[in-house]
């Protein structure tokens, strides 16, 4: 099968990295073709020995001609505009499956009509489209002002945008139970949730480590790292270290990563504030082998998110792979995994009892340290990934002239009047024929997924 693989494939996209991962897999079945955005905003491309073509800004009809000689185009999609505009642009004229990276991708659109259609008044009209007037009414007040966008806003997953990503697609993946509830509720097509493969700093890690409260200066050693949002409530857990005498004793807190300035800024003061120089490092961004070794040497990864925003996490299946006990919110995602893989909160008081508790008592770190790593080991496997992948896009090709008719009698429906009138006539009849002939595509046996080792 020839596979025309759509993804930002710069060093520090970690999508580039899952990309880098499948792809080396994938590559040793059929023939992949790297297809990639190029921007001097994106820093360097990582080396590949597959062939690399680059994606315009603005497909010509020789480009989208050159696509039709591929089986399959697999387009990744994530809520970065600089790293998926060129993507996009490609996807909703030359359909195929799309891997949906993030449930909101509010932050794609308002970029897209802010920076590069300079046409406003289309984010509403976007949002009224997917959600209803009661969006639409929510971008009109963003694009005068009365409302500010931020991070962590409530609307964000009640209007996540996702649904003009998926226009068109012939078939869609997912990587959460979550993520796979809410695309089917608003888009008929087929969906499928494959678990993440192992990637990035992950694909490295190895062997049980050793816990660190054995250290000689006797500190549990908690870590943060990734990208540095509000959300993610690094600050909450500063709070939390500076209102307990335990932590402030006996825990050393290292975050890694980079977030804007003012939010950077802001942890800076508190760190200050509270006098927690000494327990509180803000260790910037870190290559991959240098958050290898922080990760190796901790005890105990927080990993909140609140509000989610529909995303799974690379950083909760670094964490895991790496054995280390993780503090999660209890939602989305993070609350698919077994109360005795990661452990759980649901409110920021929680967040200091929680960290007493594991710093104090080493057993309950040791518990929860072996089965994150067993856990992981046994759901996160990038052969399995690909062969999932793999069997989804012969079930997808196989109903793909069914699913090209939905598209067009759907489309004549929208003409014949205004989308609240005919959105719901439209997706009930694609729903219709895609579930005409319904089939079980099967590889081989010698490639079940079941038959891979772990």
């Amino acid at each position: 099968m020839r596979i025309a693989w759509f993804t930002p494939f710069a060093l520090k996209s970690a999508i580039g990295d899952y990309s880098e991962a499948i792809v080396a897999v994938l590559s040793k079945f059929d023939d992949v073709t790297l297809f990639v955005p190029q921007s001097s905003d994106h820093g360097p491309i990582r080396d590949t020995d597959l062939p690399c073509e680059p994606v315009p800004i603005d497909a010509s009809e020789e480009f989208l001609a050159k696509l039709a000689s591929y089986d399959l185009l697999v387009y990744n999609m994530g809520n970065n505009l600089p790293f998926h505009l060129p993507i996009y642009q490609t996807a909703i004229r030359c359909p195929g499956i799309v891997i949906l990276h993030d449930v909101v991708m509010r932050d794609f659109f308002h970029g897209y009509f802010y920076q590069e259609n300079y046409e406003l008044r289309g984010y509403p009209a976007y949002l009224r489209h997917a959600h209803g007037t009661e969006a639409e009414q929510f971008g009109s007040d963003v694009i005068t002002g009365r409302i500010a966008e931020t991070i962590d806003e409530p609307q964000r997953l009640m209007y996540p945008l996702f649904q003009p990503i998926l226009h068109g697609a012939l078939g869609v993946v997912v990587h959460s139970k979550y993520a796979r509830q809410r695309v089917v509720a608003e888009v008929a097509t087929l969906t499928r949730t494959i678990d993440f493969p192992s990637f990035g700093p992950s694909r490295t890690i190895s062997g049980f480590k050793t816990p660190q409260s054995d250290a000689s200066d006797g500190k549990v050693r908690i870590l943060s790292f990734g990208v540095l949002n509000s959300n993610k409530l690094i600050h909450e857990t500063i709070s939390a270290i500076a209102g307990s005498e335990i932590l402030r004793q006996y825990c050393l807190y290292d975050v890694i990563g980079r977030g804007t300035p003012d939010y950077e800024e802001s942890l800076k003061q508190l760190i200050h504030q509270h006098r927690l120089e000494s327990t509180v490092r803000l260790l910037g961004w870190q290559s991959d082998e240098r958050l290898q070794v922080a990760l190796l040497a901790s005890d105990v990864v927080v990993n909140l998110r609140n509000p989610h925003l529909g995303e799974s996490s690379a950083v909760l299946v670094t964490s895991l792979l790496a054995g280390v006990a993780t503090v999660v919110w209890d939602h989305g995602y993070y609350g698919e995994f077994p109360d005795d893989v990661v452990i759980k909160i649901l409110s920021e008081t929680e967040i200091g009892k929680t960290l007493e508790r594991l710093v104090t008592q080493k057993e309950t770190r040791t518990a929860y340290c072996e089965n994150a790593r067993y856990h992981a080991l046994h759901r996160f496997n990038t052969e399995s990934y690909c062969l999932n992948l793999r069997e989804f896009a012969a079930e997808v090709l196989y109903q793909k002239p069914q699913l090209a008719l939905a598209d067009t009698i759907s489309n004549l429906l929208l003409e014949m009047g205004s989308s609240d009138e005919f959105d719901g006539l439209s997706g009930q009849f694609a729903g219709l024929i895609a579930g005409m002939s319904p089939v079980k595509v099967s590889l081989p046996q010698s490639e079940r997924v079941e038959e891979l080792p772990v």
